[in-house]
């Protein structure tokens, strides 16, 4: 490890569905809790998917199978379960420690940047579709990671007992299409266990880039310093 691990840490988790949240729980537990300060469950409807469907009208799931998409009232019925089992499963990792959950209806990376100021990291959840093998990703700066990211994704690795892999992203300012894509398509090709964020050093500050690298590295993310520089510069 590059310094040994850091002190007791309030962090958000958030999803817009259970099985993403669990990916992102099942891997905070394996953390020490000594170290777990605080937790705040953050679930978010997303309005895009919580309207009424067309009659009849289908989609193909992940397995490939055609099946009817549910109604609004179905999507209601499991909005509320998902809720009910994230809130148990994260006062059961909780323990005695403090925690706490609440429910938002939106777009779920701008409510989980809203959510996570004044908190030490937000954790993403994402499922992933295969078993929890992998490298830890650390994004930062061309010029390297804070201590203190450094310090989180070798703790995070050791862990894990997989090794660390880092990725350079381009501060916004200089950034082009050429260069988030290339950061895109690489990530995509590595298998990854989880993904470690240096949000404040600059560079995915804006919620679609933040919500493109989640999308690639089908993975739990942790965005350190969610409330850091640049972190209200989701314009433009």
């Amino acid at each position: 490890m590059s310094g040994g691990r850091t002190g007791p840490r309030r962090i958000l988790v958030g999803a817009g569905c259970f099985a993403d949240a669990r990916a992102a729980l099942r891997l905070l537990e394996r953390l020490d809790g000594p170290h777990m300060a605080e937790i705040h469950g953050v679930l978010v409807e997303e309005t895009a998917i919580s309207g009424a469907a067309m009659p009849c009208q289908r989609v193909v799931t992940i397995a490939g199978a055609l099946t009817v998409v549910p109604s609004a009232q179905q999507l209601r019925r499991q909005f509320e379960s998902d809720a009910r089992a994230f809130r148990r499963m994260l006062s059961e990792i909780a323990g005695s420690g403090k925690w706490s959950f609440e429910q938002r209806e939106g777009e779920l990376i701008g409510h989980l940047r809203e959510a996570a100021r004044g908190w030490d990291m937000l954790l993403v959840g994402h499922r992933k579709t295969q078993p929890l093998t992998g490298r830890v990703i650390l994004i930062a700066p061309p010029a390297g990671a804070s201590p203190q990211a450094a310090d989180f994704a070798a703790e995070l690795a050791d862990v894990l007992g997989a090794p660390v892999q880092r990725l350079a992203v381009t501060p916004e300012d200089d950034a082009d299409h050429a260069s988030a894509a290339a950061l895109l398509e690489r990530l995509g090709r590595i298998p990854a266990a989880a993904v470690v964020i240096d949000l404040p050093a600059g560079g995915l500050a804006r919620p679609d880039r933040l919500q493109a690298v989640i999308d690639a590295a089908r993975c739990p993310t942790f965005v350190l310093g969610p409330d850091g520089n640049g972190a209200d510069s989701g314009e433009g």
